[in-house]
C-alpha cells in the first residue's frame, strides 16, 4: 500500500542560483498522429495505455484534499484537521544504518523551516551518537526528542539504536529493553511508528529480515494501522530495489514512505567541495541535493497528512508486550534448569533401578529413592534489582548480588563486575569468576535470583511405601521399590510436560498481541544472524574468544529454540487428544442415543 499523492502539481523549488529543468515533450496524440503519416502502425505501448488505468487506480485518490503543503513546509508549518491538536508522538526504529538519526535531524530542520542554505546539522545530541563503524548502532541508547513547528505543533520523535548490531544478539534485547523503559518513563500515547529500511537493497539481506521479524514481533497488532514503511536512500518507487516478497507478511499492508534524505546528501555535498572536487561533479552533485530537497519534503507532505489521520495509541500493550516476552525469556531459562534438575533425578532413580534389578542394593535403597526424589527445586526468583548470575548448566549461583555495573547483556561487560578474577587490578582482563570459576561468558545480568524452592517435581506414593514395608522378603520389597521408582520416573516426565505447557501458553498469549503472531520466529531469525557473524569470523582474524563467544551464543539459542518447539508440540499432543476424546465421546453418544433413545451425556473430566 503506498500513500496517495496528492492531486496538486506544483513548481519544484529550486535555489535562486538555478534554473529548473524543463523537459520537452510531445504529446500522445501528435506522436501517433506522426507515426501513421509516415505509413508506421501505432505500436501498442504499456506506458501509454496504461495512463487511463492509473487515472483510476483507487490506491491514488485524485479528489483527496491535500492538508499540508511543501510552501508551508518550507515555512515550518504543519496543517492540521482539527485546531485543537498541538501534539504527535512518532517512534523511529529499524536496522543499524538506515538513516534513523539522520531523519529525524532532518524532520527537525523541516519543523524549524530551515531552508537548504540553512540545514543545522546540530539539532540532535552528539554524545548519543557513536560515530563508529555502521555495523554498530550509531545511536547509543533510546532518546525522546521534542520539536515544535513554526504554528506551535509539538512533535515528539523517539530516536532509538539500530537492531540487527554486530556485537550480538544480547546488545539487540539490550536496546529493546532501553526502548521500554524509555516508553515507559516517557511516552504514554504514540502516533505512528517508522520502520526505515534501506531502499536500495537488491534482496533482503539477513541483517534486514532479522530486524524487520524482530520489530514486528515486539510492537502490538494495536499499532497495526499507525506503522509505516520508510525506504531510505531512495527518493520514490522507481529508484527502490527492496522486492515487495521481501516485507514481512504483517508489514504488507503498512503505507510506504520514500526518502533519500537532503541533509546527509548535502552532507556529502559539502565534503566533495572541501576536498576540491570538480566544478562539473560539485553542479551534478548541488542540482542533486535541491531535487532531493523537493522530493523529500513532498513525502513530508505526505507523511504528515497520513498522520493526522492517525488514532493515538496507548503505549500499554507495547509494555504488555515486552514485559510479556521477558516473562517467558525467564520462563524458557527457568524450565531449561528444571529440565536439567529432572534429568539428574531420573539418572539417579535409573541408577537404582539397575542396582535392584542385578542385586546390588542394600538395605537403605528406598531411603536413598526418597532422598532422590524429594531433591528441592532452583528457578529464578524477580528482584527489583539487576545481579549477577551463572547460566552454565546445573550452576545456581548468584555470583553477584546488586552489581553496580549499569545493566547489560553482554558478557564482555561482566569483566569489570566485582565477581570476575582480576576486579580491581589495573589492566588485567578477568577470565572467569571467583565465585563458582565458570568463565565469564557464562554469566548474564538478571534481575533475579537463583532460589531454591522446597516444592518437589514428585513425591513419594504413601502407599507404595507402605507396601515396600510390609513385604516380608527381599523380592517382594523389590518388586514394590521397583513399582515405585518405574511411577516417579513417569512423574518426572509429566511434570516436565507441564512446565513446557506453561510456556506454550505464555508463547501463544504472546502471538495473540504481537504483530508477528510469534515468539519463535525473531529466534529463528536470530540464529541466522549470528550463524552469518559466526561464519564470517571463521573467515576472518576474528579472535578466538569473539568466536567462542558467537558459538556459544548460537548454542544458546538453539537451545531456547528447541524447548519452545518441544513446548508447542506437547501443547498441540494434549489438545489433539482432547479433540480425539471428545470425538469418541460424541460417537459413543450418538450410538447410546440410537440404541436407547437416551440423551446425549456429558464427558467425564478425565478427558481433559
Amino acid at each position: 500500500m503506498h500513500l496517495a499523492l496528492p492531486s496538486s502539481t506544483r513548481e519544484t523549488p529550486v535555489s535562486n542560483d538555478m534554473q529548473p529543468l524543463t523537459l520537452q515533450t510531445t504529446p500522445t496524440g501528435e506522436a501517433s498522429a506522426a507515426r501513421a503519416s509516415l505509413g508506421v502502425s501505432d505500436p501498442s505501448s504499456p506506458f501509454d495505455d496504461d495512463v487511463d488505468d492509473l487515472a483510476d487506480e483507487s490506491d491514488f485518490d485524485e479528489t483527496r484534499p491535500v492538508l499540508n503543503t511543501i510552501e508551508d513546509l518550507k515555512k515550518g508549518i504543519v496543517q492540521t484537521k482539527d485546531k485543537g491538536r498541538s501534539e504527535y508522538t512518532i517512534l523511529l526504529v529499524g536496522e543499524t544504518g538506515t538513516g534513523k538519526s539522520s531523519l529525524l535531524a532532518f524532520i527537525a530542520n523541516v519543523l524549524a523551516g530551515n531552508s537548504l542554505s540553512k540545514y543545522d546539522f546540530a539539532t540532535i545530541d552528539q554524545d548519543n551518537e557513536r560515530g563508529v563503524s555502521q555495523k554498530e548502532s550509531q545511536t547509543k541508547y533510546a532518546k525522546l526528542y521534542e520539536f515544535r513547528s513554526q504554528n506551535d505543533i509539538k512533535v515528539n520523535v523517539l530516536d532509538t539504536p539500530g537492531l540487527a548490531d554486530t556485537r550480538g544478539i544480547q546488545q539487540d534485547e539490550l536496546h529493546k529493553k532501553g526502548i521500554a523503559t524509555e516508553i515507559k518513563e516517557q511516552v504514554t500515547t504514540v502516533h505512528a511508528v517508522l520502520i526505515l529500511a534501506n531502499g536500495t537493497l537488491p534482496r533482503l539481506s539477513v541483517s534486514t529480515e532479522y530486524a524487520l521479524t524482530t520489530l514486528s514481533s515486539i510492537f502490538p497488532k494495536s499499532l497495526a494501522d499507525n506503522i509505516s514503511l520508510v525506504f531510505t536512500m531512495c527518493s520514490n518507487p522507481l529508484s527502490i530495489n527492496f522486492t515487495d516478497d521481501a516485507v514481512p507478511p504483517s508489514l504488507e499492508t503498512a503505507p510506504q514512505l520514500y526518502i533519500d534524505n537532503p541533509l546527509s546528501l548535502l552532507h556529502k555535498y559539502l565534503e566533495m567541495k572541501a576536498n576540491g572536487q570538480h566544478t562539473r561533479q560539485l553542479r551534478a552533485a548541488r542540482e542533486h541535493v535541491v531535487s532531493s530537497e523537493a522530493a523529500a519534503l513532498q513525502t513530508m507532505v505526505r507523511f504528515f497528512d497520513w498522520l493526522d489521520d492517525l488514532k493515538p495509541q496507548p503505549t500499554t500493550d507495547i509494555l504488555t508486550l515486552f514485559n510479556k516476552s521477558q516473562t517467558i525469556q525467564q520462563q524458557i531459562s527457568n524450565t531449561i534448569s528444571q529440565m536439567a534438575q529432572a534429568q539428574d533425578k531420573s539418572e539417579e532413580i535409573k541408577r537404582l533401578i539397575r542396582q535392584i534389578e542385578f542385586g546390588q542394593a542394600d538395605i537403605d535403597v528406598y531411603s536413598k529413592f526418597e532422598q532422590s526424589v524429594e531433591t528441592k527445586i532452583w528457578r529464578h526468583d524477580p528482584t527489583d534489582y539487576h545481579n549477577t548470575l551463572c547460566a552454565a548448566p546445573r550452576c545456581y549461583s548468584v555470583c553477584h548480588e546488586l552489581c553496580q555495573l549499569d545493566f547489560s547483556l553482554d558478557p564482555e561487560k561482566l569483566r569489570k563486575c566485582w565477581a570476575m578474577e582480576g576486579f580491581g587490578i589495573f589492566f588485567r582482563n578477568a577470565t572467569k569468576c571467583r565465585v563458582c570459576q565458570h568463565p565469564v561468558e557464562q554469566h548474564a545480568h538478571w534481575r533475579a535470583v537463583w532460589k531454591e524452592h522446597d516444592e518437589t517435581q514428585i513425591s513419594v506414593d504413601e502407599g507404595m511405601k507402605a507396601k515396600w514395608e510390609s513385604a516380608k522378603d527381599g523380592k517382594a520389597k523389590d518388586e514394590a521399590a521397583l513399582e515405585a521408582m518405574r511411577q516417579a520416573l513417569a512423574d518426572v516426565e509429566r511434570v516436565v510436560e507441564r512446565k513446557m505447557v506453561k510456556l506454550a501458553d505464555l508463547a501463544e498469549e504472546y502471538g495473540k498481541m504481537s504483530l508477528s503472531g510469534s515468539f519463535s520466529a525473531h529466534l529463528e531469525r536470530g540464529i541466522t544472524l549470528m550463524e552469518m557473524h559466526l561464519a564470517s569470523s571463521r573467515e576472518s582474524n576474528t579472535d578466538s574468544k569473539q568466536k567462542k563467544r558467537l558459538e556459544e551464543n548460537v548454542e544458546e539459542l538453539k537451545r531456547k529454540l528447541d524447548v519452545l518447539k518441544k513446548a508447542n508440540s506437547i501443547k498441540q499432543g494434549a489438545k489433539n487428544l482432547r479433540k480425539g476424546w471428545d470425538r469418541g465421546w460424541d460417537l459413543a453418544n450418538r450410538a447410546i442415543k440410537w440404541t436407547t433413545g437416551a440423551g446425549p451425556t456429558a464427558a467425564p473430566a478425565g478427558g481433559k
